[in-house]
């Protein structure tokens, strides 16, 4: 299970264990020592990257598109 905490709308969320994500570019998830564990090409509006080797704890996932980043934190359980 996967909550996501944001104060800014959010652009991703979990849908049948995988994160779902709103949006193009790059989308790369740091654990909490700010080690970059996965790094995804987004190209469609919405794309789905599969979590099942991720550890349970606290993740920062962020969008870099052409328009800049966005920053959003991603709790596994």
């Amino acid at each position: 299970r996967c909550m996501v905490s944001s104060s800014v709308p959010s652009f991703a969320f979990m849908m049948n264990g995988n994160l779902v994500v709103n949006g193009e570019g790059v989308a790369d998830i740091f654990d909490l020592t700010g080690r970059l564990v996965s790094s995804t090409r987004l190209s469609g509006v919405q794309s789905t990257i599969s979590l099942p080797s991720m550890a349970q704890g606290i993740y920062t996932i962020r969008l870099t598109d052409g328009n800049g980043s966005k920053v959003q934190k991603v709790v596994i359980e």
